[in-house]
Parts: structure tokens; sequence; C-alpha cells
């Protein structure tokens, strides 16, 4: 009795995976062949690839297996955001590729009634990334965020459902993470045997100067006289790192090998988690296949929402030329062009994300783009049968309605700060 034995290898949206065929057989014959396993692209070769594909058509192209015709229904309230999206993520019906339902409850838990055409979904996404990237699940600085180790996050999955919200966003047409370390991308994109820590990655102050110390020892002796008094030897030893130091050579190899457990070794199991969650519609595939492109998805860059960017995304709709109407939006559309430039040079009470959050849900432009308008409140509430002081929006048509009223520009600058200010969301994370 003989195997036959056919080693497969073949590339996937993800990796490059083997597969065993065995198939038993009655024969003479010897185990039959295997065909080669193809050569990893360079990195020239993937920096040609990468050349030709920008994020938003790697996204437009993943987000081409969402379903309009099942919904995954998220029953969100903001002050406890996270909690509601694990219910959501956990459910046997949970399927990414569906479209998402998110329904907002305010404080009473009585339903907003909003229906979800994306609005809904792009502000859920926009909190729930600021609640997560300021959780526990990460540490560092704000534009510089590694993963950490929490053992009770990692026991209900946090790191892998984390993972999986981010992936959905992308995919969705939700914002960008934006706040990752380089060295935390390369851990995802290379793994964390395969990179180095810097000392000034160690969050903790206390090690980070005793590192450094003994790292600039200028002798054998100093050095053990450095790891003595900080009691370095208690964190080489649970790192495992321990050696006997008999050259300066020794020193540097200990303090990075040590460096590497503390900012990354340790917290391998948030990463691989972390890792598994991000492969959810693809997007870890996208990762490896372009890791420059999708690093600007992960990694901080920055990017300030400026005049311009409003000119591009917004689109007016005017009454007829000639008309009473047309007269008044003429001076809206001053006083809403002098708005957004005060917003841009920070002589405003609210700023340009936070317009952009009241009309769309994100406070930054999502790599998919936006499409936005501009309509008038020619017409009486229907409540008071007065014409509206204030703005509204609706964030599922990325429309913003401009009060007609103010014949000033303090009014109508005071009317827009007061109305997005205090719309629901505003400031929450």
């Amino acid at each position: 009795m003989f195997s036959k034995c056919f080693v497969i290898f073949f590339r996937s949206a993800d990796e490059v995976y083997a597969a065993l065929i065995f198939d038993e057989f009655s024969s003479d014959d010897e185990c039959i062949t295997e065909v080669e396993k193809p050569a990893l692209p360079s990195v020239a070769e993937v920096e040609h690839i990468e050349a030709n594909i920008t994020l938003r058509e790697i996204l437009h192209n993943l987000s081409s297996v969402i379903t309009d015709s099942d919904t995954c229904k998220f029953n969100i309230s903001r002050n406890h955001i996270w909690e509601g999206a694990k219910r959501a993520l956990n459910r046997k019906s949970f399927n990414p590729q569906n479209k998402l339902s998110v329904k907002f409850t305010d404080d009473m838990g009585i339903s907003e009634g909003a229906v979800d055409l994306g609005g809904p979904a792009r502000e859920f996404f926009t909190l729930v990334t600021e609640r997560l990237v300021n959780s526990q699940l990460f540490f560092g600085e704000a534009t510089s965020k590694f993963l950490s180790l929490n053992a009770k996050c990692l026991e209900e999955r946090e790191y892998y459902l984390a993972g999986q919200v981010f992936a959905m966003s992308l995919v969705h047409g939700g914002p960008t993470l934006k706040c990752l370390s380089d060295l935390c991308y390369d851990c995802i994109v290379k793994g964390i045997q395969n990179v180095n820590a810097s000392p000034t990655d160690v969050s903790d102050y206390d090690l980070r100067i005793s590192l450094d110390k003994l790292l600039n020892a200028p002798d054998i002796t100093v050095a053990e006289q450095v790891i003595s008094e900080a009691k370095l030897d208690l964190v080489f030893d649970m790192a495992g790192t321990f050696q006997v130091i008999k050259t300066t050579s020794d020193i540097v190899n200990l303090v990075q090998k040590t460096v590497n457990w503390y900012v990354l070794g340790r917290a391998q199991p948030a990463y691989d988690s972390f890792r598994e969650g991000l492969r959810t519609l693809g997007v870890l595939g996208a990762i490896l296949q372009y890791p420059n492109v999708m690093r600007e998805a992960f990694c901080f860059k920055p990017e300030t929402l400026n005049v311009t960017d409003f000119d591009a995304i917004f689109s007016v709709t005017r009454a007829c030329e000639g008309s009473n109407r047309r007269e008044v939006e003429n001076l809206v559309l001053s006083h809403w062009q002098d708005l957004i430039q005060d917003c841009e040079e920070e002589s405003a009470a609210i700023s340009l994300s936070d317009i952009l959050f009241f009309v769309t849900g994100c406070k930054q432009l999502p790599p998919q783009g936006l499409s936005c308008q501009i309509f008038f409140l020619h017409e009486p509430e229907e409540t008071s049968a007065m014409l509206s002081r204030f703005p509204k929006a609706s964030t599922c048509s990325c429309t913003l309605y401009l009060p007609v009223v103010h014949k000033t520009y303090d009014d109508f600058k005071g009317a827009m700060g007061y109305a997005i200010q205090n719309s629901r969301g505003f400031g929450m994370a």
C-alpha cells in the first residue's frame, strides 16, 4: 500500500498556501511528483504593482462582495458603542458581507428612527474607531499606537473583533484607522519576529531610561552597575533574555531582545488575534499584496481638511436664476464660504471636521470618497410654521440644509455652531 502525494501550491487573496492531497491506492509506484513553490515577489515587483493602483481602487474592489439583499442589524447606544457592536458581531446571523443597518438609540432607549442608507453606519464606524484606539487594546501616542496585551480582552476576542470592525469600516465606506505606528503595521505585514523595536518605543518611562543608560554604558563594569541599580535583571528574567555580558556587543544584543519583547513579543497573541480579524472581507490579503498603499489606511499621515476639499465634495441645488429665493441663496452661500474659511483658519467654534461629521457621519474623508449636497430651508417648519434658524442634515444622503433667515454673518455663524455642537454624537468617542 502506497500513498500518491501531490503538493500543490497556489496564490490566494491572502497568502501563498500549500495543499497536500493524499490518495491511497494499491500500486508499486513510488511517491509521485511535487510542484515547486512559486517565489514570492521581490520588493521591486511589489513597488511596480502598487504604483498602478490606489487605496480607493483597492477598497472599491473589495466592496464588490457586499450584498444589499441581506442586512446585519446593529442596535447602538452612543454611550455604550463597543458593547452594542460586540453583541452584533457575535450574533449567529452576522455576516460582514451583508449591508449594515445601524440604528442608534437615545438614553431612554427610544429609536431615533433613522433609515440607514449609509450615514448611521459611517457615524458608527467613526465613533467605534475613536472608542477602540483610545481603549486598553492599544497604547502609545495618538499618532503612533501599538497593540497592548490585556488578558481579559484577549479572552473575550476583543482584538479579533477590533480587527474585524476596522476591516469592515474600510470596505463599507467608513473612515480609516490612521493611528498605528509604522512598526505596528510592519508587524502585521511581516510578523513580529521579522521587525525590531527601538528603546524609544518603550512606554514605561523608567524602563526606557534604564535601558538607554545600559545601552550607553562605556564598559562592562558600568553596565553591570546599571543592571543592578535599576533591577533590570528582573525584567530580563521575565523576557527570557538574560545573558552573561562579556562585550559591548552583548549589551546591544541584550537591550534589543528585551525591547522587542517588551514592545512587541509579549503582545504576540494580541497581534495574532487582531490579524485574524483583519482577514474579514479580504482586507488582510490586500495588506499583504499592497503593503505600501494600504499603509495609508492604518498609519498616521498629517492631513487637514480645507476649503478646497469642501468645494470638491459639496454641490449646491439652487432656485431659478432671477428669483427672490435665488437672491437669498446668494447671501447664504457667501456666509457659508466665510464660515468654512473661518473653520479652516480656526477662528470658529467648530471645525471643518465637525461640519463633515454633522453632514456625513465621518470626521475625515473616507478613502472611498463622499458626495454631498447643499439645499436651503425655504419652507416653514411643520411644527411651528416658521422658517428654521438652524441647519439640518441627512447623513444618509449626505445632505446639508442651510437656514435662510439670517441677515448677518455673525447670526449665521452662531446658529451653525450651536446646531452642530449640540447634535447627537458630537464630541463622543
